[in-house]
């Protein structure tokens, strides 16, 4: 197939412009890794730029050697995955009778959690709470006051309620109660 001239002249043009937006997006991380690996006094005096000047490594030894740097590694490896794993139990467990249409209450238990999406909570009594329970200035204030997140639950709810209702009277009629068919 022949391209025409027109489709070529697009062709390069739309070229060009990814090459600059490239450019562009890729210009701060170059000069950062230039002024991290040039030497403190022509970094400070504004002589790098793109390249390093009188390339060293003091700068990523200082970094790399600092404590609180792994520290707060962990703390957010520790948060990120001790959270995930509470909230989406608390989140299954919450969603699962959600989606039964047995559960009489499911359609006021979703308009109060859609409330709290809409109207975040104030943030006094969040810190009174948080207080109160003894988490403040720890890592669990992070995770407890975050294991129920409405728009999960929304959509956990709805994966749930996708899910046939025949599978599930097949595993009650094999003896399976709530418990056993939520977590298998």
């Amino acid at each position: 197939l022949r391209e025409s001239f027109r489709e070529r002249l697009f062709v390069v043009l739309l070229t060009l412009v990814l090459v600059l937006i490239a450019l562009v997006a890729l210009y701060p991380v170059v000069n950062t890794a230039a002024l991290s690996l040039s030497a403190g006094y022509m970094a400070t005096r504004g002589k790098v730029f793109l390249w390093p000047m009188e390339p060293n490594l003091e700068s990523w030894q200082l970094v790399l050697l600092s404590k609180p740097l792994w520290r707060s590694l962990f703390n957010t490896v520790y948060v990120a995955g001790i959270g995930s794993l509470l909230s989406l139990a608390f989140t299954a467990i919450v969603a699962y009778p959600l989606a039964n249409r047995k559960f009489r209450l499911r359609k006021l238990v979703m308009i109060l959690v859609v409330i709290t999406m809409i109207f975040r909570y104030p943030i006094i009594p969040y810190f009174l709470v948080v207080k109160s329970y003894g988490v403040m200035n720890s890592l669990w204030a992070l995770i407890v006051t975050h294991l129920m997140v409405g728009y999960n639950l929304v959509i956990m709810r709805t994966f749930f309620q996708q899910l046939p209702e025949e599978m599930e009277e097949s595993v009650v009629i094999e003896g399976a109660n709530h418990v056993q068919i939520l977590f298998r």
